[in-house]
C-alpha cells in the first residue's frame, strides 16, 4: 500500500512539473499573421503580439542541424523584455510573410 501511494504522488508531481514546463514555453512553430497581429500557439496557451507596437528588436537566423537539415529561427524581443522564437523548416509560407512584414514596417528594429 505504501508503494502505491508513493507512486501516485510521484506521478502527480511529474504531471504538474510537465504542465509548468509546457506553460512557460518560449518557442513555437505554429503561428498565424493577421496584419499587424501575430498569433503564436504554444502547447498550453495562445499569445498575440502587435508587430507594430510590441516589438523592440528582431532577427532571423539560419540553423544547421546534422540530421535534421536547415532550420530558420525568427527571434522577437518584446518591449516587456521577453523573447519569443519562431521556428520553420523553410522560409516559405507563414515565416516568409512575417519576415517580409517586419522588413517593410520595422527595418530599423532588425538586429544583426
Amino acid at each position: 500500500m505504501n508503494h502505491v501511494v508513493t507512486l501516485l504522488i510521484t506521478i502527480i508531481f511529474l504531471a504538474i512539473f510537465v504542465l509548468v514546463l509546457l506553460s512557460n514555453a518560449k518557442t513555437s512553430s505554429k503561428f498565424i499573421l493577421k496584419r499587424p497581429i501575430l498569433t503564436i500557439y504554444f502547447p498550453l496557451k495562445v499569445e498575440q503580439i502587435d508587430l507594430d507596437n510590441d516589438i523592440k528588436s528582431w532577427n532571423l537566423q539560419g540553423i544547421r542541424r546534422l540530421w535534421w537539415g536547415r532550420f530558420y529561427s525568427l527571434n522577437l524581443e518584446l518591449d516587456s523584455g521577453h523573447w519569443r522564437k519562431l521556428y520553420s523548416k523553410t522560409l516559405l509560407g507563414q515565416m516568409n510573410d512575417v519576415v517580409l512584414y517586419l522588413q517593410q514596417n520595422s527595418p530599423d528594429k532588425q538586429s544583426v
